[in-house]
């Protein structure tokens, strides 16, 4: 029987006679090319040449272009020759898989996105590729890379979750039924109607992880730099025009009662040439709903739109605040001086502050919003602007 050594950094095959004679027969006489390659291998390793040596030589003996064997497949062959003898030299057959049915695909989909491994006895909160083959039964054929394409045949992908929170606003169709109508309303008439997106936004001292390109290797990661100082945080409060992409805010070092109110006056003093002014905000009781600031709205003449409840996705501005992030806070290096960070910010900011299209489309409110509808809005025949106030 064959019998593989190493003696000072090298491998040696040593052959049987009978081994010697079954390996000459294939390499002269055997159909299959593959087998004949390696055939050819195995008797040249015997001879005393080493595996990286084999690689880069003409195995087949035809006039046919060769490419050069990866010395790992060398070394396998070899290996397997040692455990199984000359069936070694003939590929293993395919496993058949079967084949599954549309039935079967849509029942994985919904399995996939409605069920988790808790549900059917696992220890795991996700699904994995071992998870589904233990778990469906026609899967046990498949191999994990198999199950993977056939996920990506389903147009499913491994991807980041997201935070989401299911919003308990028995109103929500209504609520964002009458934003658009307002939007669609304020387009219809940009000289006379002002359209506000109003939000809060905290930044803080220490940056944020996020990806960066960097030398490759799991060695080297981009750093993001902390500060051993306090984790000071600092507030903004912003509105987009969503006409015209005009970006109106103010830094603080929180939003109070008073601070918000300021900021209110100070809208109503920029856009007083309008005949009305809707504002969409969400329901932040301690001051969107307090009382002294719901008594200022309607001094000033400013209609609020109140978003449903936890549903900040309905409100574009976020959008803007995702690119603050991504643009200056991510990964920044200016942890040990605030002063700085709050200079970055100021600056990005300001440059917002000039009517822009290209804002619009960033937060996604470049499309037309559906038709103007006089009921989304609360409107009455006598007077067209009239909101319902909540």
């Amino acid at each position: 029987m064959a019998k593989l050594t190493k003696e000072a950094n090298r491998l040696y095959l040593k052959l049987t006679k009978k081994e010697r004679g079954l390996l000459i027969s294939v390499r002269d006489k055997d159909e299959k090319a593959y087998r004949r390659e390696r055939a050819a291998a195995l008797l040249k390793i015997s001879e005393g040449q080493s595996p990286h040596e084999v690689a880069k030589q003409r195995l087949l003996m035809v006039e046919a272009p060769q490419k050069e064997r990866d010395p790992d497949t060398i070394y396998s062959w070899v290996k397997d020759f040692v455990k199984t003898g000359i069936k070694s030299l003939t590929h293993k057959p395919r496993r058949k898989q079967k084949r599954v049915t549309n039935k079967q695909l849509n029942e994985l989909q919904e399995t996939l996105i409605r069920k988790t491994p808790f549900d059917y006895g696992f220890t795991r909160s996700r699904w994995s590729l071992k998870t589904l083959r233990k778990l469906v039964e026609y899967l046990s054929d498949y191999s994990q890379a198999g199950i993977w394409y056939l996920l990506r045949r389903l147009r499913f992908s491994y991807k980041r979750a997201r935070e989401w929170q299911r919003s308990v606003d028995k109103g929500k169709k209504y609520k964002i039924r009458r934003i658009r109508g307002c939007l669609g309303y304020a387009r219809r008439f940009p000289q006379q109607v002002a359209f506000l997106m109003l939000d809060e936004f905290c930044y803080y001292r220490q940056p944020k992880v996020a990806q960066a390109f960097w030398p490759m290797g799991r060695r080297y990661q981009p750093p993001a730099i902390r500060h051993c100082g306090s984790h000071t945080r600092g507030r903004i409060v912003g509105a987009l025009n969503g006409i015209n992409g005009q970006l109106t805010y103010q830094l603080a070092s929180s939003i109070t009662v008073k601070v918000f109110s300021e900021f209110l006056r100070k809208l109503a003093e920029q856009y007083s040439h309008y005949s009305k002014i809707y504002i969409v905000l969400d329901n932040w009781p301690t001051v969107h709903r307090h009382p002294t600031v719901l008594a200022l709205m309607q001094q000033l003449g400013i209609t609020p739109l109140f978003l449903p409840i936890y549903s900040p996705e309905s409100n574009p501005i976020e959008m803007l605040w995702h690119a603050l992030t991504d643009e200056v806070l991510n990964l920044h290096r200016d942890c040990s001086c605030w002063t700085t960070l709050k200079e970055k910010v100021n600056n990005w900011l300001s440059a917002l502050t000039k009517p822009s299209p290209s804002i619009l489309k960033r937060v996604g409110l470049f499309a037309a919003p559906r038709p103007f509808s006089r009921r989304a809005i609360g409107c009455n025949t006598d007077e067209h602007w009239a909101v319902a106030y909540h």
